[in-house]
Order: C-alpha cells, then structure tokens, then sequence
C-alpha cells in the first residue's frame, strides 16, 4: 500500500480541480458580460437619451416628475410696467421665430403698453407671468389678457396665449416654426394628433423619444401655443 499516499494526494487534486472548475467559468462568463454592452431596456412614460439632450424637453419633463404638468402654486400680483416688459420679450423672440406673425406681435406689444394688472408665478425651473387689461368703448367694456411661461434655464416659452383677434393665422405654419425654436427638430418620431373632432383650427402632435406633446390653436380669434410633457397613456387617455 505505499501507493497509497499518492493515490489520496491525486484524489484531492482532482476534487480541488472540480471545485475550481465552476468558479472559473462563473469568473470568465461575468467577465464576458461585463466586457459586452447592453442597451437600457425602454420603460413606458420614460425620455429616450436623444430627448434628455433636448433641454426644453428635458426641463419639461423634469417639471412633470417633480409637480405635474401645471403651476400648482399660487399667483401673486407683480408691477404692471415690469411684468408687460418681459411678456413683450417673449412675444418678440416667438415673432423672431416665426411662430407669431409680426402683425398679431405687434398687436399683441401695443396692447401690452395698456397693462392695468399683472400676476406672476413660478415652480420647478417653470415661470409664468400674466397680463390683463380693459377698455370702454360705446358703453360696452372689452377685456384682454396675455400669458406665457418659459423655463428659467433657457428663456424658451413653453407656454403662450392671446386673447385677441388672431384670424388668418396658419396653425400648421406656427406649430412647426415653434418645433424649430424649442430646439425638438432633431426628434424623428413626431406623429400628427387629430383634434379635427374637438377644433378645426389646431394643429398638434407627440413624440414618443421626447415625451412631448405641441399644439398650436386658434379659437374664436384667440391664440394659444404651448409644449407639455405627458405620456402616451394620458395623451390618449387609456
């Protein structure tokens, strides 16, 4: 039996070896997994990464997540003088866009120099500022008001409206100008939202990679364009 000792050496070996076996495979595989890229897997009602590069879709988004898709905080009053100042910015860098004809902007400044009352408010990197007024004219008073809000990171208006009579005005023209100024023309995925039931004279659409929805409307005269942040299943209500 002086076989003996190395026959249980050899033994041990051989087990040694099968238990090591497994750890190496595991070791090589992980290895090999590590080494391979694996792409994100897409979650529903989430940005695609060319979105997240796009800072107006980006800041939206971010503004939904953090408080929904509107201002939920209270407005305040704030200088007239001042506040119809920074909405005749805004309407001049959408004039400059094209989103705007330059006759309703103009319309829309000089109306503006009649500010009696301005309210301004702001949440999450969103602001919003309004203007109104009023006027008398053969025993019958008129009002107006003007809105808009943008980011505070970039300046871009997300949001406007007008009351005041805006006939004439190409809503597909305006939506696709306002596409270009928010900087969203490099989105692929862009598909037409048929509102024909609800107003004829709209235009909008969504995208899936950017999670925004644009619209751009005319109704009884009054002018409104915006940008939201929003899932498929709210777009479409499912």
């Amino acid at each position: 039996m002086k076989y003996a000792p190395i026959m249980t050496a050899l033994a041990a070996l051989a087990c040694a070896a099968s238990l090591a076996l497994p750890c190496a495979m595991a070791t090589w595989e992980d290895s090999r997994l590590c080494a391979t890229p694996v792409a994100r897997p897409a979650v529903s009602g989430t940005m695609s990464g060319s979105g997240r590069k796009i800072p107006a879709a980006y800041e939206l988004f971010r503004k939904r997540l953090l408080s929904g898709t509107e201002i939920s905080v209270a407005d305040t009053s704030a200088d007239p003088a001042e506040t119809a100042g920074t909405l005749m910015q805004k309407t001049q860098a959408l004039a400059d866009a094209g989103v705007l004809p330059d006759a309703l902007a103009e319309r829309v400044v000089s109306m503006l120099t009649e500010t009696r009352e301005a309210l301004q408010c702001g949440q999450d990197g969103v602001s919003e500022a309004v203007c109104q007024g009023w006027k008398y004219g053969d025993g019958v008073q008129s009002g107006w008001r003007c809105e808009a809000q943008w980011l505070d990171s970039c300046g871009l208006v997300t949001n406007y409206s007008v009351m005041l009579s805006a006939s004439g005005v190409d809503v597909v023209a305006a939506l696709d100008a306002y596409r270009s100024y928010l900087g969203l023309d490099t989105l692929t995925d862009w598909q037409p939202f048929d509102v024909a039931d609800s107003n004829q004279d709209t235009a909008a659409e969504w995208s899936a990679s950017g999670q925004i929805y644009l619209y751009c409307s005319v109704q009884k005269g009054n002018f409104a364009i915006g940008a939201i942040s929003v899932t498929q299943d709210s777009l479409y209500g499912s």
